[in-house]
């Protein structure tokens, strides 16, 4: 079985163009925001280039909007062994890895029941059955 983890300090996080993939793959249309200074509205963009202010939502909301919470596209709660996150890294490489993320796919035997071990954002896999807590 193939999943994702992140190898460095900082998280699991996808880049902005890893998101705009995925989403894509999720049969959606994505659009890129960014939220200028704070402001409580958010300006449709375009380019992927990386920002801590902007988001990739799943749709097309207009030009200028105050929310885009029920669009959000984010890879946190993304099942790891999922075919089109695996993809997405596949196909972008480096260009796959957020801010302070180095995304990589590891293979593990598909009967172990695994867990995401985590320590100040790098991940590692531990089969369950042989920690002890």
């Amino acid at each position: 079985m193939k999943l994702v983890i992140n190898k460095c300090y900082g998280g699991f996080k996808l880049s902005i163009k890893g998101l705009k993939r995925l989403a894509e793959l999720k049969g959606y249309n994505p659009c890129i925001y960014m939220n200028y200074r704070n402001e409580k509205k958010f300006k449709k963009v375009f380019g992927d280039s990386e920002s801590f202010d902007k988001y990739v939502v799943i749709r097309d909301l207009g030009i200028e909007v105050s929310n885009i919470d029920d669009d959000l596209m984010s890879a946190y709660d993304l099942d790891r062994t999922d075919p089109d996150l695996i993809r997405v890294v596949e196909e972008l490489g480096k260009e796959a890895n957020g801010m302070y993320s180095d995304l990589r796919i590891v293979e593990i035997p598909d009967d172990i029941d695994w867990e995401i071990y985590e320590y100040d954002g790098i991940e590692s896999i531990r089969d369950k059955s042989s920690v002890l807590d």
